[in-house]
């Protein structure tokens, strides 16, 4: 096993460094994959984000607050 990865890394030029880092993703994935199974949908909880109450501000308040500051000069 070890004589047939030696002849993959030397003759197809993968550096080592490269089949451990291609290594090492894979593992990840399969972790996060196998995770992201064992896991069930009621243990989560959902939180819904908040409302930005700027999102509904008409105006800009940038413009807002130079108006009210001209108004006082």
């Amino acid at each position: 096993m070890n004589n047939i990865f030696n002849n993959l890394v030397i003759y197809n030029g993968y550096p080592i460094s490269i089949a451990a880092a291609v290594a090492f993703h894979v593992m990840i994935l399969v972790l996060l994959v196998w995770v992201q199974s064992n896991n069930r949908m009621d243990s989560f909880e959902l939180v819904q984000p908040t409302i930005v109450k700027a999102l509904f501000i008409d105006e800009n308040p940038q413009v807002r607050n130079q108006q009210i500051l001209e108004r006082q000069r």
